[in-house]
C-alpha cells in the first residue's frame, strides 16, 4: 500500500477497491445521538448501495454487553446482504485495534489490489489505494479514532458526514474538522453512490436512484 501523505490525489471511488464500514449503530446508545435516527436511514441506504455494488461491509459492535447490539433496522439490513460482508464486535474504540477486524481488512484490501493489478500494471500504473467508506457512532470516538488508524496504512478514507454523529452536534462537527486535516475526505453517501455508478446509463442506476429517493 502507498503511504498517506496528508491525502491522496483525489479520484472517483470504485466499487472493485471499496470497502464499506459500519461503526458501532447500537441500540442503547443510538437514542443520545443527534440526528440519530437519520444516521441510521442513511446508512441503511448506503448498505443496500454497497449490495447493489458487490461492496464488501464490515459491520462493528462496541461492548454489546453494555451498549446492546446493532439497532434493528441496521441488523436486518445487514443480514439481508448478498455482497461479502463481516460482522466484528470489539472492546477498543478503534476498530484497527480488534485483531480480526484488521486481517479481515487487510485481506479484502490484498484482493482487491491484486485484481487491479492485473489490469494496469503493464500499462506502468500503481493500483489506487483502497477506498474505506466510513458510516456510525459516535464521530468524535470510534468513528474518529478508526480513521486515524486507516490514513497511516495507506487507504483513502471518505467520512460520510450523513452517516455519523455523536451525543453533541460540536463533536461531530471538530471530529470531523480533525478528520479533514488528517487527510480524509468528508463526504455524503450520495455521492459516493453516485461515484460507484459513475454514468446514468450503468445498469445499476435505476435501483440505486430508488433507493435514494426512498
Amino acid at each position: 500500500m502507498m503511504p498517506s501523505a496528508g491525502g491522496f490525489d483525489p479520484h472517483l471511488a470504485s466499487p472493485d477497491s471499496s470497502i464499506l464500514v459500519v461503526i458501532d449503530l447500537q441500540e442503547r446508545l443510538l437514542p443520545l445521538i443527534h440526528g440519530g435516527e437519520s444516521v441510521v436511514a442513511n446508512t441503511r441506504k448506503l448498505m443496500r448501495v454497497a449490495d447493489l455494488f458487490e461492496v464488501p461491509v464490515l459491520l462493528t459492535e462496541q461492548y454489546p454487553q453494555g451498549l446492546g447490539v446493532s439497532t434493528p433496522p441496521v441488523k436486518e439490513a445487514f443480514d439481508a446482504l448478498h455482497t461479502e460482508k463481516h460482522f466484528f464486535t470489539k472492546d477498543s474504540f478503534s476498530c484497527n485495534l480488534e485483531p480480526a477486524f484488521l486481517d479481515r481488512l487487510v485481506e479484502l484490501d490484498r484482493k482487491m489490489t491484486e485484481k487491479q493489478s492485473r489490469f494496469i500494471l503493464n500499462d506502468g500504473l500503481r493500483p489506487r489505494p483502497v477506498d474505506v467508506i466510513v458510516a456510525g457512532i459516535e464521530c468524535h470516538v470510534c468513528v474518529l479514532q478508526t480513521v486515524m488508524g486507516l490514513l497511516p496504512l495507506g487507504y483513502y478514507v471518505r467520512v460520510c458526514h450523513d452517516c455519523v454523529s455523536s451525543r453533541s452536534p460540536a463533536n461531530k462537527e471538530w471530529a470531523l474538522r480533525s478528520m479533514l486535516q488528517m487527510g480524509a475526505t468528508v463526504t455524503s453517501y450520495e455521492s459516493v453512490a453516485f461515484e460507484w455508478a459513475r454514468d446514468k446509463n450503468h445498469p445499476k442506476f435505476r435501483s440505486l436512484n430508488k433507493i435514494i429517493k426512498e
